[in-house]
């Protein structure tokens, strides 16, 4: 049942146009030192939290978009578990991940475009 109820929620934030810093899963802007970044137009949304096989990972960059951007899932050390090249990812874009082989714990969604870096932390039951 959550699983259905977070699709809706998606489905209606989507919708209305909203980014994922006008939702509770805001996310973080952090540069690969750590350091905040200003606050950008990147946003990134993944849902559900926590999950169990898949993640939908929603993602919104400034159109027009030249080169490409990174979307990367890194577990709570640092390692990088999956990298996306993307180059069709302008505007509001959406992609699923398989994270069934994944150990439960803590993992982020990271999505990097030029100096730009936006992530956002989920729950792998």
């Amino acid at each position: 049942m959550k699983t259905k109820f977070f699709t809706i929620a998606a489905a209606v934030v989507l919708a209305l146009g909203f980014s994922a810093t006008d939702s509770k899963a805001q996310s973080s802007a952090l540069s690969s030192s750590g350091v905040a970044n200003k606050p950008s137009v990147l946003s990134v949304f993944e849902y559900p939290n926590p999950a169990t096989d898949i993640i939908n990972v929603v993602t919104n960059i400034p159109s027009p978009m030249t080169g490409q951007a990174k979307i990367k899932i890194v577990n709570s050390s640092g390692q990088e578990l999956t990298s996306e090249m993307c180059s069709d990812c302008a505007g509001k874009s959406a992609r699923t991940y398989d994270v069934s082989g994944y150990a439960p714990g803590v993992y982020f969604v990271v999505l990097e475009y030029k100096e730009m870096v936006k992530s956002v932390k989920f729950l792998k039951k």
